[in-house]
């Protein structure tokens, strides 16, 4: 019994001795072996086709939506308080986003973030961009396109574009729980947005100021309110349904964001350079020839015939500014027996010249028929057909 004792001793002074030495040699590893977590390249953590990275963080990634795949970097959520419906879906290379919430992407911006994109609603209403922090907060900001439910909060009870910043609540001032918000730069009745018309609309939002380009038009400035502490970019709908392609997401990454995923930022990509534009530059018309080209366009209609303005629209030999005031004489004439003539120009080689026709086409019929200058030849023709189609049964219009 004793001799197990005196065992058993031994054994527990060397198991003693033995955790000692483990925690001193545990002592001498330098800190700087410890090992660190692999870094994960961002062409590969984004499913999107990153086009720019740079080690500070700037980045750009497109999304084309011809892949399923990348709805893999988006997520549903909802910024303002509301139930959300909203389901998303890949149509023709096409995001469709239909009901009430947002899809929002999974990059953290801090000092700056831009985001554009081509919205063909079919609802036309309460759409657009929204960019809101990381964690759950009542600071955003909405950029509107052809809103007609938040302007209610405004009395407003026409559709206007606008870009309006959420503040925080006040519970002891505002007990009924709705959330308050302030424009930002102006806001618009135009210009219109019609069913089913493409429409471009980019943002750019940095030191709590935003911009928003719509077409045409430009609002924006200095935001109410404080600074959002971070930054994620969403595309939002209430009670809408809307398609989304050419989504482009880009910005610097937040620090946090770039150190929680481990992203690689060693890997530079540079943005793709234009490629040059070999098509031969339109000359320019001297002084005589631009007022000869004038004269044409002040003589429409009497003098100058459909058939002939038509013909002018889609000259790639004539200035398109000059191009353009023969278009704005078309609409503002408004005579709709030039329309099939204008067809003729949406099959031009030039995309400007498809550019002009289709811009005084669409104001004089109000409809587009998804027809985009710079779509490829294949969705043009689909879109040129239906319009053809449409001359032809309300041919009485267009004599």
């Amino acid at each position: 019994m004793e001799a197990m004792l005196r065992t058993r001793r031994r054994l527990a002074r060397f198991a003693l001795c033995a955790g000692v030495a483990l925690a001193a040699a545990l002592m001498l590893v330098p800190e700087g072996d410890a090992a660190e977590p692999e870094k994960v390249s961002v062409t590969e953590f984004f499913r999107g086709k990153v086009v720019k990275l740079t080690k500070k963080g700037e980045i750009e990634i497109h999304y084309d939506f011809e892949d399923a795949g990348q709805l893999a970097d988006f997520e549903a959520s909802l910024p303002y308080r509301a139930i959300r419906t909203a389901v998303q879906s890949i149509e023709r290379g096409q995001l469709r986003i239909k009901g009430t919430g947002s899809f929002r992407h999974k990059a953290v911006f801090g000092k700056r973030v831009e985001s554009s994109a081509t919205f063909t609603p079919l609802k036309p209403k309460n759409f657009g961009f929204a960019v809101t922090e990381e964690r759950e907060s009542e600071v955003f900001t909405l950029y509107c396109v052809q809103d007609r439910y938040f302007s209610l909060g405004d009395g407003v009870t026409t559709p206007q574009n606008m870009i309006i910043k959420f503040i925080p609540r006040d519970p002891k001032i505002n007990r009924d729980g709705f959330q308050d918000w302030r424009y930002c730069g102006s806001h618009s009745r135009k210009p219109e947005i019609q069913r089913g018309t493409p429409v471009e609309v980019r943002i750019t939002r940095e030191d709590n100021k935003s911009e928003m380009r719509l077409l045409d038009w430009k609002s924006g400035g200095k935001e109410w309110d404080r600074d959002l502490t971070s930054q994620m970019v969403a595309a939002f709908t209430h009670d809408s349904d809307v398609r989304i392609d050419n989504w482009v997401v880009a910005g610097v990454l937040s620090p946090d964001f770039v150190a929680r995923h481990h992203l690689d930022l060693s890997e530079e990509i540079a943005a793709d350079e234009p490629e040059a534009d070999e098509t031969p530059a339109t000359p320019e018309l001297d002084p005589i020839q631009a007022e000869r080209v004038r004269a044409t366009i002040a003589a429409y209609p009497l003098k100058t015939k459909p058939n002939a303005m038509a013909r002018l629209l889609r000259d790639a030999g004539i200035p398109a500014v000059l191009r353009e005031e023969a278009a704005a004489r078309a609409l503002d004439i408004g005579q709709k027996a030039i329309v099939p003539f204008l067809v003729d120009g949406l099959y031009a080689d030039d995309e400007s010249c498809r550019n002009t026709s289709f811009l005084a086409l669409d104001g004089l019929i109000g409809k587009s028929f998804s027809f985009r200058a710079d779509a490829p030849e294949d969705k043009r023709r689909k879109a040129i057909a239906k319009l053809n189609a449409y001359i032809a049964k309300n041919h009485r219009k267009f004599q």
